[in-house]
């Protein structure tokens, strides 16, 4: 999983939702049922699906349509080594300020910003207690802040998983009246979005 597909998915089914026509938005959910089993908002996960199944009713209007959607919620631009992704979707802008907003959810990220951290160490490095570290964790993993960044094998010979977050830097700006939050975003983050793949091709 790279983060992005999962930091963008609930305001991209909102957007993509808004943009349909609703007697489309009605057959795209029942072509996703029919075939996957799912709704839109976990297929954006794997945005191949979501693009396989709008094609059937877009047609040729179908890529024109999705970077529509996606220009919506953030902008790219190439740096160096890095991407730094540009947020205007205000539900999205909403969500960052409120989860770096919280203390305990700084301290997490903050931990896994220049090192790739085990759970147990976010852990020991934050000083969480285990019950609310863990809660905390996983919302970040769903909601996109943290993302998987390779195995480590325990005494046992265990596979654990690191997590690191997404992001390198992050800015929050005012821009005509309108918040804006500018994250810079590692390269391969950016490259391993299934959404960013499909849609604008990198």
């Amino acid at each position: 999983m790279s983060g992005i597909d999962e930091l963008i998915s609930n305001s991209l089914t909102n957007v993509i939702k808004k943009n349909l026509e609703s007697n489309i938005e009605k057959k795209v959910k029942l072509s996703l049922f029919k075939k996957y089993g799912m709704s839109l908002n976990p297929a954006i996960n794997d945005f191949s699906i979501v693009d396989e199944v709008l094609n059937e009713f877009l047609k040729t209007d179908t890529l024109s349509f999705e970077k529509k959607c996606l220009v919506e919620i953030f902008t790219l631009k190439k740096l160096k080594d890095s991407y730094l992704v540009t947020i205007k979707d205000e539900s999205l802008v909403n969500l960052i300020v409120e989860i770096l907003g919280d203390k305990e959810y700084r301290m997490i990220i903050e931990s896994t910003l220049f090192k790739p951290l085990l759970i147990t160490e976010i852990i020991d490095v934050c000083k969480l207690p285990k019950t609310s570290a863990y809660r905390k964790i996983n919302y970040l993993l769903r909601n996109g802040f943290l993302t998987g960044a390779g195995k480590e094998f325990t005494a046992k010979r265990r596979s654990v998983e690191k997590l690191s977050t997404i992001f390198q830097k992050i800015n929050f700006e005012l821009d005509k009246n309108q918040k804006v939050i500018k994250l810079v975003v590692f390269e391969s983050i950016i490259k391993h979005s299934s959404t960013i793949k499909v849609i604008l091709g990198l």
